[in-house]
């Protein structure tokens, strides 16, 4: 969320609120409230992530990630842009056994998780926000 507003803020002459909001509820007019005097929200969440055994190869994993954007309008409490992604490694991965995929403190999940989060930011940022 906060790469993605530092890029639109950079993009259109805005400026970004020094810490994120709080919200409460899951509705455009819920989160355009916690807002305060700020003109958009980004609203950035995960809606996914874990990992999951190979179709028909259960000792290797496949690590996921789903994340949605929204953008609201304060003023007049709307949706004006939004998107959703879903991330996996690429078909030419070679995919990790349960035992490697959860070593050293599970570093291949940060890590495949840190991909996904750039992923995602920059399909955000494309796809969503057109920078």
């Amino acid at each position: 969320g906060a790469d993605l507003a530092k890029a639109l803020a950079e993009a259109r002459g805005a400026t970004v609120a020094a810490a994120p909001v709080a919200v409460t509820g899951q509705s455009p007019k819920d989160i355009a409230a916690a807002g305060g005097e700020a003109r958009y929200v980004l609203d950035v969440a995960t809606t996914g992530w874990g990992y999951i055994y190979q179709s028909f190869d259960w000792a290797h994993y496949n690590v996921i990630y789903s994340a949605k954007l929204r953008v609201i309008d304060t003023s007049s409490k709307a949706v004006i842009a939004e998107g959703t992604c879903r991330w996996k490694p690429a078909k030419d991965y070679k995919l990790p056994t349960g035992e490697e995929l959860l070593a050293n403190e599970a570093a291949e999940v940060k890590a495949q998780l840190a991909q996904a989060r750039e992923a995602c930011t920059a399909e955000f940022k494309r796809d969503v926000l057109g920078l």
